[in-house]
């Protein structure tokens, strides 16, 4: 995904509008540092270092890393020491449950919405659209971005400010794990499937089967995020025991 996307999910998650804080801007930076992996997983980091990379202060530095604490991309060890949280499953089930359960919630919202003639899904038919064209020039950057559009449109659509709010801080730390559809064809030609069939059902009569197609589109993610996370940690066991 480009960076300019990128900091559109961080800005939807600060609140909409451009983020213009010292503070802000030190979270942007380090934040993409991590999801495009210039800080690789497991590495050591200290404010000195991050301070001179990214000429910012001490002060809004520190609030920065205390978000990327919060959204468990900075880990503390007990001897004060930082590192760059490392992929693990166990985060991203965590995380993906937490999705999948909120992405229920909102897929029914905006079923409702749509019922009772409050909201139009013309712009998420669009997005969708845009998706099936780009598929065929196979363009994974701009599928995730996308992607993304998509589940922000139907937070949009939903009207849940609060499940909105979650949902934000879970994409945050998500991204990391999002990021390894890309390389996958077959993987966005199911997402497509999948954002199809939650169109068609948003048009239908059953708002159950709505929030379980939401719900199945996140639990599918998460089969792809284990799969390929249990692959790499399987491949590093072997390059360990041979050298």
């Amino acid at each position: 995904m480009s960076d300019v996307l990128s900091i559109e999910l961080i800005q939807s998650a600060q609140g909409g509008g451009q983020s213009n804080t010292v503070s802000d801007i030190a979270f942007q930076n380090i934040w993409l540092a991590i999801v495009n992996r210039d800080l690789s997983s497991h590495q050591i980091i200290t404010e000195v270092s991050l301070a001179k990379k990214y000429s910012v202060s001490r002060t809004p530095l520190r609030a920065a890393i205390q978000k990327l604490i919060a959204i468990g991309l900075i880990t503390r060890l007990p001897n004060r020491t930082m590192i760059v949280t490392e992929l693990n499953l166990e985060n991203m089930t965590s995380l993906s449950t937490t999705r999948e359960r909120l992405e229920g919630l909102i897929g029914r919202n905006v079923w409702d919405r749509y019922k009772q003639g409050l909201i139009s899904i013309a712009s998420l038919e669009k997005i969708h659209e845009s998706m099936k064209k780009l598929l065929v020039l196979n363009d994974p950057d701009l599928l995730l971005s996308l992607g993304i559009k998509f589940h922000e449109e139907m937070c949009r659509l939903s009207n849940n400010s609060v499940a909105v709010n979650f949902m934000q801080q879970v994409l945050l730390a998500l991204e990391p794990y999002r990021r390894l559809i890309i390389g996958h064809q077959e993987r966005f030609e199911s997402i497509i499937s999948e954002h199809d069939e939650i169109i068609q059902n948003l048009k239908g009569d059953d708002p159950e089967a709505v929030e379980i197609l939401m719900r199945d589109h996140i639990v599918a993610a998460r089969k792809f995020y284990s799969f390929h996370l249990e692959t790499a940690l399987y491949n590093d066991n072997k390059r360990l025991a041979r050298a």
